[in-house]
């Protein structure tokens, strides 16, 4: 049976770590996109942070959902 090439886990742990740094980068500029979007819909809608593996997620949701 053949070792486990070293380069393979490191293009697998570099991989790994270039899609969790993308991915936060982009969580944070869709958390700024949402916070805009319900500071124009400040009457009907509000603004809500969920944890996630990447972060803080804020979802803009409309307050009627939030009533029930």
């Amino acid at each position: 049976m053949e070792k486990f090439p070293v380069n393979a886990f490191l293009s697998i742990l570099v991989g790994t770590a270039l899609g969790f740094s993308v991915g936060a980068v982009a969580q944070r500029a869709l958390n700024v996109q949402q916070t805009r979007a319900c500071k124009k819909q400040a009457n009907t809608h509000r603004l809500v942070n969920l944890r996630g593996p990447l972060g803080d997620a804020k979802h803009c949701i409309p307050a009627s959902y939030l009533n029930q």
